[in-house]
């Protein structure tokens, strides 16, 4: 085995150990949490979602950035849904 291979299986292994630590503070901080009922307000949590996520109402709050941020995310919103619509056209056709 080269000292090359050996320097690339140390930082690998760094990595990962580096990455489970990052991953247990997370949970550690998930665990804190109260459960929560998110299936009380069906009705009124939908509206949320298609005011804050399709509606992009907070981001609209600021007019210049808000409305460059908007085009983006339906631009890129779009092009996935045509990129999906493509790949099943090709899969099923």
């Amino acid at each position: 085995m080269s000292l090359n291979h050996l320097a690339f299986i140390i930082v690998v292994l760094l990595a990962i150990l580096w990455f489970g630590l990052l991953v247990t503070e997370k949970w550690e901080l998930v665990q804190i949490g109260q459960p929560l009922n998110r299936f009380d307000q069906p009705g009124i949590r939908w509206q949320g979602v298609w005011k804050e996520v399709f509606g992009q109402h907070r981001v609209l709050q600021e007019r210049f950035s808000g409305m460059m941020h908007v085009m983006m995310f339906w631009g890129f919103f779009i092009v996935s849904i045509q990129t999906v619509i493509f790949f099943l056209m090709g899969y099923f056709l």
